[in-house]
């Protein structure tokens, strides 16, 4: 499991990541798994530093897949560092552009599945 999965593990479970200080406080239920905590024991420096940083995890409907919505490219080298797949990461640039166009639902799915071969990003014209 990686980091960002930790991460996604810990919040479809009802728990929190966050900072004390300069630890990272984990706040999770009582179920939570001892596989779920070693891991998040393992990746602690990394998950410090994703809680640290500003990002939207969504689950997208549309494309059946964990989006995520970064300010940056910056942040969004943070989560492929930690995990992410680049293809699932959307800037605010790019969110702009796919605004500004108007995208439809098909050719979202269509954006996304290219993203995902060609590991590119979206422009605005």
């Amino acid at each position: 499991m990686n980091p960002v999965e930790v991460l996604i593990a810990v919040d479809s479970l009802g728990g929190q990541l966050g900072i004390a200080g300069d630890k990272l406080r984990m706040l999770v239920p009582a179920n939570c798994p001892q596989e779920l905590k070693a891991a998040i024991r393992q990746h602690k420096s990394t998950l410090l530093n994703l809680v640290r940083l500003k990002f939207l995890v969504a689950r997208s409907g549309v494309l059946n897949a964990t989006v995520f919505f970064v300010p940056d490219d910056a942040t969004k080298a943070s989560l492929v560092f930690a995990g992410a797949n680049g293809g699932n990461i959307y800037t605010r640039s790019e969110l702009v552009a796919l605004v500004r166009r108007r995208v439809t639902p098909t050719e979202l799915q269509r954006i996304y599945a290219v993203r995902q071969i060609f590991k590119g990003s979206v422009a605005d014209r």
